[in-house]
């Protein structure tokens, strides 16, 4: 599975590839170029929960889910949008990696809080969804000025992700620490 953008704030195209030839087996539009754009399977690889934006109006668009569900022949069969909005329009967040739990039950998101859109001054949190919509948990690290990315489930129930602190340069591009954490999400959280 693929996402490929049509251009700036263009539709996203998700695409099955054969895994053996690498040949296009279906194509689906997904949504369009945003605050973030990811993708992460279930264990079966045959459901997939994408986040774009709905809209092609860049910052003025939701960042929501879709579930695509895809045949044992590679073929996309459903395109749901999930009940559950990551980011409301005109937000300075941005989506920074999703992750499914192994049960397919929850979405774990990295989240970039971007404070002031023109200052690199972020700071992260990971929000916990239920699917395929419901409550939330939120864990921060309160006074760490920096941000997740790529949070991934293991089997023992943590989440781990890249944390990414001592942040320098634009908002565009920074230099910077990276290290993965793990977070053990039966600890409390901030809801």
């Amino acid at each position: 599975m693929t996402l490929t953008p049509q251009g700036r704030y263009g539709a996203i195209i998700a695409e099955v590839h054969a895994s053996q030839t690498g040949q296009v087996l279906s194509k689906v539009k997904v949504g369009y170029e945003g605050n973030g754009v990811g993708i992460t399977a279930d264990r079966s690889d045959r459901s997939f929960v994408i986040d774009a934006a709905v809209s092609n109006v860049s910052e003025k668009a939701d960042v929501a889910l879709d579930l695509l569900r895809v045949t044992a022949d590679g073929r996309s069969t459903t395109l749901t949008r999930l009940p559950i909005i990551l980011l409301p329009p005109n937000w300075q967040n941005v989506v920074d990696g999703i992750a499914v739990s192994p049960d397919g039950t929850k979405l774990a998101v990295a989240l970039q809080i971007n404070q002031n859109g023109n200052a690199l001054n972020p700071r992260g949190e990971i929000v916990e969804y239920s699917l395929p919509g419901g409550a939330t948990q939120t864990w921060a690290a309160p006074g760490d000025t920096g941000v997740p990315w790529d949070p991934a489930w293991t089997d023992g129930g943590q989440l781990t992700f890249v944390w990414r602190d001592h942040l320098k340069g634009t908002v565009w591009f920074s230099t910077g620490r990276s290290q993965v954490r793990r977070l053990d999400i039966a600890a409390p959280g901030r809801t």
